[in-house]
């Protein structure tokens, strides 16, 4: 391969020709000639150094480039690359003939997605935030021990990058009050996932779902060691938003069609692990149908609405918001009528205690907010509804709230017989 040109190689082999009948002098002169103390009348030897020395930085230049060119490990990079691509190619060309374009999607977004949060672990929260709030069960279409959700590669992608990040660069780990409580609370689950084994056996799910609660509980620590900036927490917050203001409108749009059509709509998302059969939601005992867009349960559904909602309000009360008014009221708005279709009582006085708090202790200003939503509420036939449950739930009048009541003395027997560590994570040892 030819560095510089034709030209160029034959002003290369002159010069070394040069270089060889000018060999002595050359090794005789300085590597810089100093020409003013030379007598002028030797201007010829001046004009041969001088050729001499452009002539050695050419040759000296045609190296470099030759070894940049013809440097190995380069070579070794393009030839990985290349192998990686036609894997890839292969793979998502045999998802495109055998499986749905929703599929495919998913699968290369999910590639591209874990490569990111490897490199970078920042990615991998932004990916978290959004996957959470849009597809919180989608699962991924390629089964090779079980079908991990994607939710759980970010969260456990995002855990590996930081910990390869930390363990290359040696950065400081802040480990404050929070993280030491939260890793108590991982030791304390640990002994009873393990003594509590004698009680109660643990089968291969409930140890799938058991390391999978500690994987999240983990990626608060996660958190706290990747946003190190004001600038990535302020973009974090705005993926969160965006990511619940997209999701409340999906399900209110969801809500607002007709039940086939919402049946078949959600029936579409059974290719990455959404069931395809009772997807509707009624209230129970009755014909009521509650809004679940992509979330599977309502309750799921309205607890995320009600974060994002009272993130949207109280960044409307700040001096200066991450995202303009105009958006932050449209996402308040949103989140809050999508949170009404669920009729989740627990979300409902979620956001309530959010806004009472910021009108307490943050901003008088929060109060406008509170009365616009509560005057809403006892207006529309959906808040008259709402709050109609609240009330027969604070009574245990219906069958929820009824249930719910038995599973709390349930538990506070089970915490009276077994005080220390539990029965761990298996079956009761008891039926009662």
């Amino acid at each position: 391969m030819a560095v510089g040109g034709r030209g160029y190689d034959r002003s290369v082999s002159s010069s070394v020709v040069r270089l060889g009948e000018m060999g002595r002098t050359l090794r005789s002169s300085p590597a810089e000639p100093n020409f003013k103390n030379r007598p002028r009348d030797n201007r010829d030897n001046r004009d041969n150094l001088l050729e001499d020395e452009r002539t050695r930085g050419a040759i000296a230049k045609g190296r470099a480039r030759m070894s940049i060119v013809w440097r190995q490990p380069y070579d070794y990079a393009l030839a990985r690359a290349v192998a990686v691509a036609l894997l890839a190619g292969a793979i998502i060309g045999g998802l495109a003939l055998s499986t749905p374009p929703l599929t495919t999607l998913v699968v290369m977004l999910t590639v591209l997605g874990a490569v990111a949060t490897l490199r970078n672990p920042y990615v991998g929260l932004v990916s978290f935030v959004m996957v959470a709030a849009l597809l919180p069960f989608a699962v991924l279409p390629i089964r090779v021990v079980f079908s991990p959700t994607l939710v759980d590669l970010a969260v456990s992608l995002t855990l590996v990058g930081w910990l390869a990040r930390a363990a290359y660069q040696h950065n400081a780990v802040r480990f404050g009050m929070a993280a030491a409580l939260l890793t108590a609370f991982v030791v304390i689950a640990l002994a009873a996932f393990t003594f509590g084994g004698s009680i109660a056996p643990v089968g291969a799910e409930r140890a799938r779902l058991f390391f999978k609660l500690l994987n999240s509980i983990l990626l608060f620590i996660t958190t706290v060691q990747v946003v190190r900036t004001q600038t990535q927490l302020r973009r974090l917050i705005q993926a969160l938003l965006i990511g619940g203001t997209l999701a409340a409108l999906a399900a209110i749009i969801l809500h607002a069609l007709p039940p086939s059509a919402t049946l078949h709509a959600l029936s579409q998302l059974g290719g990455i692990g959404y069931p395809t059969s009772e997807i509707l939601r009624p209230i129970a005992g009755t014909e009521t149908l509650r809004a679940t867009g992509t979330s599977v349960d309502p309750n799921v559904l309205g607890g995320m609405l009600a974060v994002v909602a009272a993130i949207a309000i109280a960044q409307m009360l700040t001096p200066a918001p991450i995202l303009t008014r105009r958006l932050l009221i449209l996402a308040a708005v949103t989140c809050a009528g999508g949170l009404v279709l669920t009729y989740s009582r627990s979300a409902l006085l979620g956001l309530l205690a959010a806004t009472i708090f910021l009108a307490s202790f943050q901003a008088r200003t929060a109060l406008t907010p509170l009365a616009a939503g509560v005057l809403a509420l006892l207006l529309i036939p959906q808040g008259q509804l709402l709050m109609g449950r609240l009330i027969s739930g604070f009574g245990a009048q219906d069958p929820a709230a009824a249930m719910r009541l038995g599973e709390y003395q349930n538990a506070l027997s089970i915490i009276a017989q077994y005080p220390a560590i539990g029965i761990g994570f298996g079956e009761s040892p008891r039926p009662d």
